[in-house]
């Protein structure tokens, strides 16, 4: 609670497993996978109010799943992914200032998955630049901005989907 930086850092391919933790509050990242691989699973944790990004993955060959996760109240991004892989399955994701989930350049293979992102200060999801990638049983409504906001990115949408606030933009 309250660290001077991430809650929790994993790089130089470290691959762990991190289930019913509770990250909050930090003046950086709650969860910064960085650049050299790494990752794992992060799996029924709380995640929220931090000051950077509540969930960060960046750099090629860093990787991650995030599964059941209670991710919310950020004052930046909700999970950034930027040059990773990451698989977003099954979280409840609501109330950050920024997107809840931006990717950015990431990595072919991303989902997301049954995921609910409600509320917030900006879109449901921003895709930028991104290789192919799955979006599908989610639940995006009541975002600020557009529920979906994808910019050179090849997507494709399952047709259980829906995105309520402002759609796919």
């Amino acid at each position: 609670h309250g660290n001077a930086g991430a809650g929790v850092v994993l790089g130089g391919g470290a691959s762990v497993l991190l289930e019913r933790n509770t990250l909050r509050d930090g003046a950086g990242a709650g969860l910064l996978v960085e650049i050299g691989g790494g990752g794992g699973v992060a799996r029924r944790n709380a995640i929220h109010g931090h000051a950077g990004s509540n969930v960060q993955l960046s750099g090629a060959g860093s990787a991650l799943l995030l599964e059941r996760n209670d991710i919310h109240s950020g004052r930046g991004v909700g999970v950034l992914v930027r040059g990773g892989g990451a698989v977003l399955r099954a979280n409840q994701m609501h109330a950050h200032a920024l997107a809840h989930v931006r990717l950015v350049e990431a990595a072919t293979g991303c989902a997301l998955e049954g995921n609910s992102i409600r509320g917030g200060d900006d879109c449901g999801v921003a895709l930028v630049r991104c290789g192919a990638l799955l979006l599908a049983r989610n639940t995006i409504a009541r975002t600020a901005k557009a529920g979906v906001l994808a910019h050179g990115t090849g997507m494709g949408m399952g047709s259980t989907g829906q995105a309520g606030g402002g759609g796919v933009g």
